[in-house]
């Protein structure tokens, strides 16, 4: 019997497959940070620009007449109260097209 260890990928491996991914096909896509950014010098976070959202999607697609949303979680993440606000809002607003995904393929089944 052979043992075979699968190591699960982290959000942020997904994360640059699937813009590798979109940069391959041509997309007009953006990635959009939301982390906190640390000042070593303070030792601590900055704080965030005026109108920053906490729980905005990870990656913007244009794609035809059409802004897709795309939320990237691992084989096992689940959305934060801020994601699940921010999904309500963005479909809400007449956007219709918001994702999660947890790999490449998820995105290719989408059509992009």
């Amino acid at each position: 019997m052979v043992n075979v260890l699968i190591k699960k990928k982290k959000e942020s491996e997904i994360l640059r497959s699937i813009c590798d991914y979109l940069q391959i096909k041509g997309y007009y896509y953006w990635r959009q940070n939301s982390t906190g950014i640390y000042d070593t010098k303070r030792k601590c976070f900055r704080s965030t620009p005026k109108g920053f959202k906490k729980g905005i999607a990870d990656i913007f697609v244009l794609s035809g007449h059409y802004t897709v949303a795309l939320e990237i979680k691992s084989e096992t993440g689940k959305m934060s109260p801020y994601q699940k606000d921010f999904e309500h809002h963005w479909l809400k607003s007449d956007f219709r097209y918001y994702h999660i995904v947890r790999s490449v393929d998820d995105v290719i089944e989408l059509g992009l």
